[in-house]
């Protein structure tokens, strides 16, 4: 991926708020949509804005437990991210992806219009720039989701924006080496697709068509597999499917279903498997499940739970374990008080180091990156010296 010009002030400021707008309308209407009766937007209200030098003398998260868990999660990082558009600043981390093979993190700076790599205690790292098929001019950049191949240095990204795909080379600097997509309804064609992820068993790229209410399964070279899905309530049907992930033993795929609150499983054949979750503020259920994530060492599902202000595990068959918020408070004596459905934490996406059992989760309106993680199922077989930040229990930059 090559490093662009700067464009001028005026001309940054005007696709940064029209990405910002875009984006803004999308997640406030997928939230709101069949809720007028219970307005649960209205009554979780809106973060105050934060004030960046008070965040880092004396904020600091904690886990708030929705139940008695059995598993231990704690925070290992909370990362305040200064407002701004100089490097290892941001102005709304929308999504973050995981990078397997080195345990980089790859963070949407969306209203920034470019892409901030960490490594994997939180460090800056580096800037992506926009990006754009060889051919065409640049345009307005959407990259929200990266999703990385074990087999060799390709990664695919996925821009909502543009609706297209793009391979990319990891080892040259991340270079397009394919790009494929565009808008429309057509077949191979999106409407704002928000979510990607690479099936290593079958070599496809799985595209979450949110607008459509479809999924794609593409090659590398952007020749279309499949599709399957139509807008609806009934099994194999999606209402803006919004988040996959593969697991990498078998091949199988778990889309997040958003308005139908729930998520699908199929095989790697895209034969469906069944579904688990509904529409609540309880246990198991679902109010905008935005991103999903499977740990193949523990057999847990990782859901972002982004209208509930949380994130809820479940093993594989779809059976909920445990659920979790942070809540962001003054002093460290201020007492731990959480409600569903009014927290100030705004998860927005999450993503795993499964080597490290670390849980990375983005807060989109407050501008935060955490770092969680749960224990070891054997913790004597676990070393805690090849964690960066074993060591230190919270850090911020």
């Amino acid at each position: 991926m090559k490093r662009t010009t700067r464009k001028s002030a005026a001309t940054a400021k005007a696709e940064a708020d029209e990405a910002d707008k875009t984006v803004a309308t999308r997640r406030s209407g997928r939230l709101q949509k069949g809720d007028q009766e219970e307005k649960i937007g209205e009554k979780r209200g809106r973060a105050q804005e934060p004030d960046e030098e008070k965040n880092k003398s004396n904020k600091k998260a904690k886990l708030v437990e929705t139940d008695k868990e059995p598993e231990d999660i704690k925070v290992l990082s909370e990362i305040h991210k200064e407002k701004g558009t100089n490097p290892d600043q941001f102005n709304g981390v929308m999504t973050l992806s995981v990078d397997p093979l080195t345990g980089q993190v790859f963070c949407s700076d969306f209203r920034n219009q470019r892409v901030q790599i960490l490594d994997q205690s939180g460090a800056f790292l580096s800037v992506l720039h926009p990006l754009h098929p060889p051919s065409s001019p640049p345009s307005s950049f959407g990259i929200t989701h990266f999703s990385f191949s074990p087999s060799d240095d390709r990664v695919v990204a996925l821009d909502s924006q543009q609706c297209m795909v793009f391979v990319l080379d990891r080892k040259n600097d991340f270079q397009i080496i394919k790009s494929f997509g565009g808008r429309g309804q057509d077949e191979g064609l999106m409407e704002d697709p928000f979510g990607i992820a690479i099936n290593p068993i079958t070599n496809h790229i799985i595209v979450c068509d949110t607008e459509n209410s479809r999924v794609h399964a593409f090659t590398f070279e952007g020749e279309r597999v499949r599709t399957w899905g139509k807008k609806g309530k009934r099994e194999g049907m999606f209402d803006s499917p919004h988040g996959v992930c593969v697991d990498s033993r078998d091949g199988t795929i778990y889309i997040c279903d958003f308005y139908n609150n729930r998520i699908q499983v199929y095989s790697k054949d895209y034969s469906f498997l069944k579904s688990f979750g509904k529409r609540g503020q309880g246990k198991g259920t679902f109010n905008g499940p935005s991103s999903v994530a499977v740990d193949h060492i523990s057999d847990r599902i990782f859901v972002n739970d982004m209208g509930n202000s949380m994130v809820q595990v479940f093993d594989l068959e779809g059976r909920f374990i445990q659920s979790f918020s942070l809540s962001v408070l003054e002093t460290d004596q201020q007492k731990i008080m959480f409600t569903m459905g009014h927290s100030n934490f705004r998860p927005s996406s999450l993503s795993l180091n499964v080597p490290l059992r670390h849980i990375w989760v983005s807060d989109w309106e407050n501008n935060v990156l955490y770092i969680l993680q749960r224990s070891s199922l054997d913790d004597s077989s676990s070393s805690s010296s090849s964690d960066p930040l074993s060591s230190s229990s919270s850090s911020s930059s």
